[in-house]
């Protein structure tokens, strides 16, 4: 944000929300969340009116099929590209907010014929719409007048723009309720409610949400791609990059850093770009490769998506595990000197064994129990560990669960990281107490540590205050001391007596 602007209290809200909001999912993409201005609450019924402005909108269809062809064929591949999503109305418990929407023909585009626009000041029942309740944000870009000023600045020309920018940005899952339309395909169908998982068109906060998101891209790369920084903070108004250079080689340059920067999926431009007899995929993450090798329908939203996207560029089969001393990544996220990284083979060259023929290389992963095995051995043990599913759970070789988290980057042992989870039973208990009596009769706490370094038992510290309780020698080195009798209350105190029965003066 320019120092020189003179922010409203509104667009400084707006400002703080997208920083302490936005974030990078494992595509790269921005996140961001609707900065509202009021408690959501406040928006009424919406669906009525968005459903009564669709079947005025199904009449025009009658009047114009092709119209009516090519709207099909955007929300089709809005679909396809997972832009936006079907719905249960029952899916939501908190508020929700249905944008009616319209077609704007434009016969001149070589690119988008048809751009469906979303009302989002529509009225609900309350008389609030989505728009009253969100923050605009300020003016992050230049004004036009600056940038065309800039681009007659030299002799040589580009121009660029960003396809479908509000569609880059994904939207919050928690916020996708309020970006619901209605929709179907013919008037045999029933209608049906979707939801957008991007940043749509038509929305207030859309307009800040796209461009802040570049003005934070130039932040994040202003010392990796300084060229592409400069472009992005003062050529472009909107998605449009107008700008003039003084060489073509810098136009190649800008052109080149810009690409990279404002990529999203690099294995799809990689294989678009060559021809490669095979590819392989690299993880150190056990936990990702069992879900890779699962049904994305399986996992959560969430989950699912990134796993769909996966398979749209990859096959389970071409998955390899990698262990953390052959993983070139580990060297920069546990810290590494810039002395170390000069004299790093692996760095420079990845693991030894790359260079050796493929037989010698990890062998493709394969999940010792399918999705469906998994899921239902989850479901069963949860009937039975009600904590099961917090612990992330996962199959390793050897066919023992274990718990997942977030430690896979740790320099841990493996059965630290991930410790095997173990159900109430004899052989749990057995487990406990042989380790209480190694450790000479620790404490709850301290025996429950020691044995989360191998195992995880359900209900563990229930178990290891039992086993501490059960222990003789614990029970005669801390004894109860006996409570004292206490004499009989005086009779002042448990007899009746009337009021003012006994009256002292001094």
């Amino acid at each position: 944000m320019s120092e020189k602007q003179n922010l409203t209290d509104n667009q400084r809200a707006a400002e703080q929300h997208f920083i302490e909001t936005h974030r990078r999912n494992s595509e790269g993409r921005f996140v961001v969340q609707l900065p509202f201005k009021e408690d959501p609450r406040v928006l009424g019924d919406s669906r009525p009116l968005a459903v009564r402005q669709f079947l005025a909108l199904e009449r025009k269809f009658e009047k114009n099929p092709s119209f009516h062809a090519l709207y099909s064929q955007v929300i089709n591949d809005q679909l396809e590209r997972e832009w936006i999503e079907p719905v249960g109305r029952e899916y939501s418990d908190g508020p929700v907010y249905y944008m009616p929407h319209h077609g704007v023909v434009k016969e001149s585009s070589a690119t988008t014929k048809l751009r469906i626009v979303y009302n989002a000041s529509a009225k609900s029942s309350t008389g609030v719409s989505l728009n009253d309740i969100l923050r605009v944000g300020p003016t992050v870009q230049p004004d036009l007048c600056s940038i065309l000023l800039r681009f007659r600045q030299y002799p040589y020309a580009m121009t660029a723009d960003i396809s479908k920018m509000y569609l880059q940005l994904v939207l919050d899952p928690t916020h996708s309720d309020f970006h619901r339309f209605v929709w179907r395909a013919n008037k045999s169908e029933p209608i049906r409610d979707f939801r957008f998982t991007r940043v749509c068109f038509g929305v207030a906060s859309s307009p800040f949400l796209a461009t802040r998101a570049l003005i934070q891209l130039a932040q994040e790369c202003e010392n990796s791609h300084p060229l592409a920084a400069e472009a992005l903070r003062h050529c472009f108004y909107v998605d449009d990059c107008i700008m003039s250079t003084e060489s073509v080689a810098k136009a190649k340059d800008i052109q080149s850093q810009l690409l990279h920067v404002l990529k999203s999926e690099l294995v799809v431009k990689v294989q678009d770009q060559f021809t490669l007899e095979s590819i392989h995929f690299w993880c150190d993450s056990m936990v990702v490769l069992h879900w890779i090798n699962g049904d994305p329908e399986d996992y959560k939203i969430f989950v699912g998506r990134r796993l769909k996207e996966i398979r749209k560029v990859s096959a389970p089969f071409q998955w390899r595990h990698v262990r953390t001393h052959s993983n070139p990544a580990d060297l920069i996220s546990r810290g590494t000197s810039p002395l170390q990284i000069q004299e790093s083979s692996l760095w420079w060259h990845g693991p030894e064994w790359l260079l050796q023929p493929e037989s010698q290389w990890p062998q493709p992963f394969h999940s010792p129990h399918n999705s469906q095995q998994l899921q239902r051995h989850g479901r069963t043990i949860t009937s039975s560990f009600r904590h099961l599913n917090s612990l992330a759970p996962f199959v390793d070789y050897s066919g023992f669960i274990r718990v997942g988290g977030r430690l896979e980057n740790s320099n841990m042992p493996f059965p630290s990281k991930h410790p095997i989870i173990l159900p109430k039973s004899q052989l749990t208990h057995l487990i406990v107490k042989r380790e209480h009596l190694k450790q000479l009769h620790a404490g709850p706490l301290v025996l429950l540590s020691t044995i989360r370094q191998q195992f995880w038992p359900v209900s563990g510290r229930n178990m290891v205050m039992k086993v501490c309780h059960e222990c003789p020698r614990c029970t005669k080195a801390n004894p109860k001391p006996l409570k004292q009798l206490m004499a009989d209350l005086p009779t002042s105190r448990v007899c009746l007596w009337e009021a003012s029965g006994n009256i002292a003066l001094e």
